[in-house]
């Protein structure tokens, strides 16, 4: 359905989240194909390009005031789309994660006159289950989605949740398009730099000597939902077991709470806390297992990643992760605080090379079949295509 270049609005938290991460995706391989892309953030969004051709990125600035005092980005954003938008003359808005973005595009539209653009609503996770199911935003969520002239996620569990928890009309149309990953860049490592991962862990007595340790990773924004705690938990039964070190990227507030756990547990040798990486992929390279014992994800875009580069993902059997891994062929899923089911998983894969390469193979064979870039973005231009046509009648 692609026909002429469109000039499109991506309004976008500019976080290391998976809404982020899509949105800037998104974005810039609409660019590549030939769409005027203009990102609002309130800074430079995750994997962002600005040598990129097509690519504008407007930062928007929320004044401090004393009658604010929780500030004001929603308004703001909706001025700045309006101020941008009159120049520009934006085909389509595309809001990811509705709050507050669904919001400030409606009224940037209104504020832009008849006809106006489009707007296409994604909606990632949290602004479905949580904060957006609050009934201090639950209302004028509800409203600004049901405005719009489409709306997406990228799960068909998050999309059942929508539908039961916002009470949608039998008329609306939500479309579930997964997210995707850049399989050109995400690709498995041939051979593994050890000397990263002893630089790493310099007081870690697996590098003194005798083969390398295996490598467990996890990721995320290291919130109660992930549960770290299970992620460190696991590791200590693995490495009771099996020489190996832990890869924890992210930032949040169980961080803290994180280390002093990995001190209790004697294990604080062998666990490197990284922070928020802009380029989580030479990680992932270097990793044998990747851990997602989160208690909710609506799709799981850093375990897609993970496949991606050839590592298999153990997880839960929750929200849209058994719609991404396919337990026994690209890793493991199993109940929210399973921790020795996990843990055993995770030593069978690491005491049996063959089979952790098996698993590896199908994991990124999986990621290309199903969730290869290209055919994802192909489904977004066609949905705003047909998100015009909406806003036409």
């Amino acid at each position: 359905m692609r026909t002429a270049p469109l000039t499109l609005g991506i309004l976008c938290h500019a976080t290391l989240g998976g809404s982020g991460v899509l949105a800037t995706e998104l974005g810039m391989s609409l660019a590549e194909r030939g769409h005027q892309v203009h990102f609002f953030c309130t800074g430079e969004p995750a994997r962002f390009d600005g040598n990129q051709r097509n690519v504008f990125l407007h930062e928007v600035r929320s004044p401090a005031s004393p009658l604010f005092a929780g500030g004001h980005y929603a308004l703001a954003l909706a001025s700045k789309i309006a101020t941008v938008g009159a120049l520009a003359h934006f085909d389509l808005i595309h809001a990811h994660y509705a709050i507050p973005h669904a919001t400030s595009a409606l009224l940037a539209k209104q504020m832009l006159g008849t006809p106006g653009p489009a707007i296409f609503n994604t909606l990632h996770g949290t602004d479905v289950q949580g904060v957006g199911n609050d009934e201090a935003f639950f209302a004028v969520t509800r409203h600004s989605i049901l405005k719009g002239d489409g709306i997406s996620v990228p799960s068909e569990s998050l999309k059942r949740s929508l539908v039961e928890l916002f009470a949608l009309p039998l008329d609306a149309t939500v479309e579930v398009i997964p997210n995707f990953v850049n399989t050109q860049l995400f690709v498995p490592l041939v051979s593994r730099d050890v000397s990263t991962l002893a630089r790493l862990f310099p007081r870690s007595r697996h590098f003194q000597g005798g083969p390398p340790p295996r490598v467990l990773m996890h990721s995320s924004n290291f919130r109660g939902l992930k549960r770290v705690a299970d992620v460190l938990n696991i590791f200590a039964s693995v490495q009771a077991q099996v020489p190996a070190v832990l890869l924890m990227v992210g930032e949040g507030p169980e961080r803290a709470p994180a280390e002093a756990q990995a001190a209790t547990l004697g294990i604080s040798d062998s666990v490197a806390f990284l922070g928020e990486q802009r380029e989580v992929v030479k990680w992932l390279q270097l990793s044998d297992v990747f851990l997602l014992p989160s208690e909710a994800e609506s799709f799981g875009l850093a375990a897609l990643e993970a496949l991606s580069c050839g590592v298999p993902v153990i997880a839960t059997r929750v929200g849209g992760l058994p719609e991404l891994v396919v337990h026994g062929t690209t890793g493991f899923l199993h109940d929210v605080g399973d921790v020795p089911a996990m843990a055993e998983d995770a030593l069978r894969l690491l005491r049996n090379p063959g089979l952790r390469d098996l698993l590896a193979r199908e994991a990124r064979a999986h990621a290309e079949r199903h969730f290869g870039r290209a055919p994802l973005v192909s489904r977004y231009e066609d949905a705003y295509r047909r998100a015009l046509l909406r806003r036409a009648s």
